[in-house]
């Protein structure tokens, strides 16, 4: 008998293997970054081709295999990407967003906060009413958020008003575009000495 693990999950990507099946790169709120692949998916009649697509969330169920996870269900929740398609600028965060889980997340380790933070972040960024003079301090945010919770910031006292996971209020805003030549400089020295 396996152990079926159900967690809230991110799909940052996916590949095709075989005839009918995928293999997935996802972002789990339980259990951290993790490598996985669904059975006939590709296929006409598989029902969790519509849950499993690239940028999606969703509540999936997964068995820990041999050598990788497999996933027995998944029920959709939102897929992120298409509530940006024809937004270039919200596209091209929303690409470095993924892109930096991918490069700095690494192995099964639980990050319940981090993935909040991702979550809360990619959510409001997908928001209709989202105001779009804010969008460079979403991402700057977005990265300060991370690194903080993988442990990577350092001690920078100044930065703490912005590292609530889901504070998303326009005087964070505010600040953020008011300190953002600072932010970005700390950035960059923190994923220098990563």
């Amino acid at each position: 008998m396996y152990n079926v693990f159900t967690t809230d999950s991110f799909i940052l990507d996916s590949r095709e293997i075989g005839e009918s099946n995928k293999f997935y790169r996802i972002f789990t709120k339980d259990l951290g970054l993790i490598n996985a692949t669904a059975q006939g998916v590709r296929g006409a009649k598989s029902k969790l081709k519509f849950a499993l697509q690239d940028f999606s969330f969703a509540k999936i169920s997964f068995v820990n295999g041999r050598d990788v996870w497999r996933i027995t269900n998944a029920v959709p929740n939102e897929n992120i990407f298409k509530a940006l398609l024809g937004d270039r600028e919200k596209l091209i965060v929303f690409s470095n967003i993924t892109s930096l889980v991918k490069k700095i997340v690494s192995g099964e380790e639980r990050n319940k906060p981090l993935f909040d933070a991702i979550c809360s972040s990619l959510s409001f960024l997908s928001r209709k009413n989202f105001v779009r003079k804010y969008i460079k301090e979403v991402e700057c945010i977005t990265v300060l958020r991370a690194l903080h919770y993988l442990g990577h910031l350092g001690n920078s006292d100044s930065f703490g008003v912005f590292l609530s996971p889901s504070d998303w209020s326009i005087e964070t805003l505010i600040k953020a575009k008011n300190q953002r030549a600072e932010i970005v400089k700390w950035i960059n020295k923190s994923l220098k000495e990563m």
